[in-house]
């Protein structure tokens, strides 16, 4: 019952629990059928590959629909978790998957915020940015 190593047909998808995923997706129905069934809000891990090094993005559910622009999701989970849970910053890690020698590791997102990684994203996640800055 735990999620897939690899998914055919999508490289840039990394195994994620099924909360993350269901906010990078802004199922809110799915979330909570997830979290009914023992699923946990807290659960961090894989959110995305950073835009240009494509390295390894983890963070909360927070941060995952933050990045993923999912305004509904996003508010709520806001109603859901305690404020200093809006603060977990994003870690990044060199991507196994990506073919790069792990030398070539650079840092992109590392640190980031859930506000922070929805400004990232771009223009699109605008209605992420009002909502977490209200």
């Amino acid at each position: 019952m735990s999620p897939p190593e690899r998914v055919p047909d999508e490289p840039g998808y990394r195994r994620a629990s099924y909360v993350l995923q269901a906010a990078a997706a802004g199922d809110v129905g799915t979330l909570g059928v997830v979290l009914d069934n023992g699923g946990a809000i807290a659960d961090a891990g894989f959110i995305c590959l950073s835009k240009k090094k494509k390295n390894h993005v983890a963070s909360n559910v927070v941060g995952a629909a933050a990045y993923a622009g999912k305004r509904k999701l996003l508010e709520y989970v806001l109603h859901r978790v305690k404020k200093d849970y809006l603060e977990v910053p994003a870690q990044e890690t060199h991507d196994k998957d990506s073919g790069r020698a792990p030398a070539t590791y650079v840092k992109e997102f590392a640190g980031f915020t859930p506000l922070m990684l929805a400004v990232a994203k771009g223009d699109e996640n605008f209605d992420c940015l009002q909502v977490l800055l209200t």
